[in-house]
């Protein structure tokens, strides 16, 4: 009797996002699982899914910037197999993405402006930087949830002061 976690991908924009395990031995017979998973490395590990037929399901537990380890366990009837020791099955680390528009006081798209996230109260002078496209959209990956302060900037154009976003 064994079971395993599905391999996750290493970092996930999604979240909610979806997990799945399945059983890998040939035996026959009713099969229920228990999924635990862990937030971070050093984390306890905590029922998630317990005697469930299902074999994937949406986990929304998650916060951003954080690594969440999976593994799971077959059982059948009073026998359950061991859960793997160490790191679980698969892992995944959840980014933030913080994604908009640059536009100017006439609602023109704004092409190659710098967009700055930062973190002020930790010390973070820039957590994220990037640049507008031909449209005025940018995407930013955050390494952490919180209150950023976003800036933009372009020769030539005035300045603005920043704008704190909570993500």
């Amino acid at each position: 009797l064994s079971s395993q976690v599905n391999q996750l991908p290493l970092v996930t924009t999604q979240n909610p996002f979806t997990v799945s395990w399945s059983r890998l031995d040939k035996m026959g017979g009713s099969v229920t699982y228990d999924v635990q998973y862990r937030a971070g490395r050093d984390g306890q590990w905590v029922d998630w899914l317990t005697d469930t037929t299902q074999t994937s399901a949406q986990f929304g537990l998650a916060q951003g910037g954080k690594a969440y380890y999976f593994r799971s366990r077959a059982r059948m009837g009073n026998t359950a197999e061991p859960y793997p020791d160490g790191d679980g099955d698969t892992y995944t680390t959840v980014k933030i993405v913080l994604s908009g528009r640059v536009l100017d006081n006439k609602g023109r798209p704004v092409n190659q402006a710098t967009v700055a996230a930062a973190v002020p109260d930790k010390g973070v002078s820039a957590a994220s930087v990037g640049t507008t496209d031909g449209q005025g959209s940018f995407s930013l990956e955050l390494p952490l949830s919180g209150t950023y302060e976003v800036a933009v900037s372009k020769q030539g154009f005035g300045s603005l002061p920043p704008k704190a976003i909570g993500v």
